[in-house]
């Protein structure tokens, strides 16, 4: 059975959510941080996908795993994909409240509290998987089961998140190694990749088939995209480009077919615009490339 838990502290900047199934089934949960806001993913059990759109990233949490995601420049959609047993606690702050809870400056300067370093930034983006601590845990857990009555909640979540906060920020964390491409690190996922390949393959139309195996494999199609990338070296639609022009080039140079029935058969309606790709591609027009093949 699938257990749901909302806390909500919207006058601290604080949002605080607990998702949680004994019984399997799956979980999608979309969440919008705003340019302010620091979103850390914590997976308590099981394990939990993370698909971030600011910077194209898919994270696999394992138990007891973390992700922080701080991007001051907008917002951003991110996707949680739990399946299985899991236990996932999702935590939302605006970076200015949270200044203000740990340090007390009730008029916080934004520049001065980015240059406080409370996360790793690069290029205006923080990304950070770190193994949870026994004692973060901990507090995790008393958030889930508080001993306070509803009249004291919010202000006993608010002190415990502000808890966990200043933990986190402690030089003790450690960090996993799950920030590096998780379809080259684990079989399963890597298979897929190799599957997605073929298939693309065999039928180079990107958006039916990534449609096709996200239904599938139960991951989005934004991952996909990103995991065939991060493993290939290329996007998707450049493959399939790729693979068109070759069965283009083949066609042309074994076959007696005209430039426009090639163009259809490698799934161009337009043949104007198979004639400016193919040439962008090998230099020569598809015309000029046959005739040199039947000279030959």
């Amino acid at each position: 059975m699938r257990r749901i838990m909302v806390f909500s502290c919207t006058e601290a900047g604080i949002s605080f959510r607990y998702l949680a199934s004994q019984s399997g089934g799956d979980c999608r949960e979309d969440i919008f941080p705003g340019p302010n806001d620091i979103l850390i993913i914590n997976s308590l059990e099981g394990k939990c996908t993370i698909d971030s759109e600011y910077n194209n990233s898919f994270y696999i949490l394992k138990e007891n795993e973390s992700v922080t995601l701080f991007y001051p420049m907008g917002s951003w959609k991110t996707q949680l994909i739990a399946t299985g047993e899991y236990a996932v606690i999702l935590i939302k702050v605006d970076v200015v409240a949270l200044h203000s809870l740990l340090t007390g400056d009730s008029e916080p300067d934004y520049k001065n509290i980015v240059r406080k370093g409370y996360f790793p930034i690069n290029k205006g983006a923080a990304v950070e998987v770190t193994k949870i601590s026994p004692q973060l845990k901990l507090v995790l857990h008393q958030i889930i089961h508080p001993p306070v009555g509803n009249k004291m909640l919010m202000t006993w979540v608010r002190a415990k998140i502000t808890e966990f906060f200043a933990m986190s920020l402690d030089s003790g964390v450690q960090k996993s190694e799950g920030s590096r491409c998780p379809f080259l690190q684990h079989t399963e996922l890597f298979g897929r990749m190799k599957e997605l390949k073929n298939r693309l393959t065999e039928y180079p139309e990107p958006d039916s088939i990534v449609n096709i195996a996200a239904a599938e494999w139960k991951i989005s199609g934004h991952a996909l995209r990103t995991g065939f990338k991060q493993t290939f070296g290329k996007s998707i639609r450049d493959f399939c480009h790729e693979i068109k022009m070759e069965r283009a080039r083949e066609l042309l140079y074994t076959a007696d077919v005209s430039v426009n029935d090639v163009a259809y058969r490698v799934g161009y309606s337009n043949p104007s615009h198979f004639i400016a790709a193919f040439k962008k591609r090998f230099g020569s027009t598809p015309a000029q490339f046959a005739l040199e093949g039947r000279m030959k």
